[in-house]
Formats: structure tokens, C-alpha cells, sequence
């Protein structure tokens, strides 16, 4: 399984599971599901989700759970940009 991790400050996400900071700017990196809360820490598992984000970085919508499968929701928040 892939390992995701988010800059907090500048938000981009890094594959590399060897980088601990921010090439950009020096932040120290947060686990994707972690940051967005959706980390499970009784199963150790990040559940499924599907999150709306706009160009400036504000979440708009988010779908956790079985209904993060179907894309209607999402669809339906990204309708109103």
C-alpha cells in the first residue's frame, strides 16, 4: 500500500515514503489520512473518502464510508463552482 503524505503548509502530497519534509518549504509532512481525519486508529486503517477542494485548498464536501464509493455526491458538490 501506498503512503501518502501532505505538506500542511504548501499542501502538496509526497509518494516517497523516505521524505519526512517538505521539499518546497521545510514543513514537517503529515500521513494524507491523517491530516484529513479519516485515519481509523482502533483498525490502524484510513477509511475510504471522497473530498471536494477547491483551487485555494478549502474543502467543500466529504464523503466518508460506503457512500465515498459512489462519485454522486462529490459530482453534485463540484455543481456548485
Amino acid at each position: 500500500m501506498e503512503i501518502k503524505r501532505l505538506c500542511p503548509t504548501c499542501k502538496r502530497v509526497y509518494t516517497d515514503e523516505t521524505l519526512i519534509y517538505c521539499l518546497a518549504d521545510g514543513s514537517l509532512l503529515e500521513e494524507v489520512v491523517k491530516a484529513y481525519d479519516v485515519f481509523d486508529e482502533e483498525r490502524f486503517v484510513g477509511s475510504r473518502a471522497t473530498f471536494v477542494i477547491d483551487k485555494d485548498g478549502i474543502i467543500h464536501h466529504v464523503e466518508q464510508g460506503a457512500s465515498a464509493i459512489d462519485p454522486t455526491g462529490a459530482y453534485q458538490a463540484c455543481s456548485a463552482f
